[in-house]
């Protein structure tokens, strides 16, 4: 049985406990979506999380809870997604990163959307069929990411003119405000802040680990063969894409990413002739060599971050593709 440890929503259950909840007792309370949040947390549903969230501020007795998450994960804890997010160079490619790349790698049913006037920028954050969960502490936590982020980067100039919600004012708005400034309104139609349109060209912080160019890159190409192609092949490359990353990227892992049984997506691959095993052998190869050729990682460091259990398994697949050891490789192309 697979280790807690080694699972994708860890890094999830970690944050709650940062914030003071008791994971026992919320594994005891709520069993079922702590399971779909251990192995898929990017599809759990909004219901289900907002259940989760609505636990978490009981056992926490924090009633800012959702809001406060932002303040107990860091950014590249959010795989693939994380590391665009944090390869932006300028506000304006990251909110194209928001909206363009978290419905496709968090096909949870919820989106961000974008809207640019001549004079304001309008993010909004929603749910694509609401449920009757109370969604306070997830419209919380999602909506206050971009304020939060580009605070910290960019001091004042990243908290929005004003933030609306869809739910209704709490008792305290005391953290609130310190997240979305003081211009706050309550039982809106939708979710979003506002922020003048000026933001978009503040370039942001810190240089790119070159690792996060070749994921840009990676991503996009995917992303766009996706749009151009419903093909099965095309979105199990870009799940693997994904997956790779978060070592975890077996059939299984891939199915469940398409809402598909385990043996229905075996069937649809006999079905179009495609073989899983070539297809990620190909996906594989490909990042390992974009970053042997593109980056200053290590033999050993590009193979731990693509999941080999250790060099040796990496030169033999390397080898058994490209008829040359990783080295060589690098030596013969730089």
């Amino acid at each position: 049985m697979m280790k807690k440890a080694e699972l994708a929503g860890t890094w999830v259950l970690e944050a709650f406990q940062r914030g003071g909840v008791d994971i026992e007792a919320l594994t005891l309370s709520m069993p079922d979506e702590i399971n779909v949040l251990l192995y898929q947390p990017e599809a759990i549903a909004p219901d289900s999380l907002n259940r989760l969230l609505i636990k978490c501020v009981e056992l926490s007795n924090n009633p800012d809870f959702g809001l406060t998450m932002n303040e107990r994960v860091d950014t590249s804890m959010f795989g693939v997604f994380g590391y665009l997010l944090l390869n932006s160079s300028t506000v304006e490619e990251l909110l194209g990163y928001l909206e363009r790349y978290y419905t496709i790698f968090y096909s949870s049913g919820t989106f961000f959307k974008i809207d640019i006037y001549s004079e304001i920028v309008n993010i909004l954050y929603g749910v694509e069929h609401p449920g009757k969960v109370d969604t306070r502490h997830d419209t919380e936590w999602s909506l206050g990411f971009t304020p939060y982020y580009l605070e910290s980067l960019l001091g004042d100039v990243g908290k929005p003119t004003s933030a609306h919600f869809t739910h209704s004012a709490p008792n305290d708005l005391r953290k609130l405000k310190s997240v979305f400034g003081h211009d706050l309104h309550f039982n809106q139609t939708e979710n979003k802040v506002v922020y003048q349109k000026s933001i978009l060209k503040y370039a942001l912080s810190g240089t790119s680990p070159s690792l996060l160019k070749i994921l840009r890159q990676e991503a996009e190409e995917l992303l766009q063969e996706c749009l151009e192609c419903d093909s099965l092949e095309k979105r199990v490359r870009l799940q693997l894409f994904e997956g790779l990353e978060r070592h975890k990227a077996n059939g299984a892992d891939i199915a469940e990413a398409l809402n598909m049984t385990l043996s229905t997506f075996k069937r649809k691959l006999a079905q179009e002739n495609i073989s899983f095993k070539v297809i990620k052998e190909s996906v594989k190869n490909n990042l390992c060599i974009k970053l042997l050729l593109s980056t200053e990682l290590s033999i050993f460091e590009v193979s731990e971050k693509l999941g080999f259990s250790d060099q040796s398994s990496f030169s033999r697949f390397f080898v058994r593709c490209n008829e040359v050891t990783p080295q060589r490789f690098r030596e013969k192309n730089q």
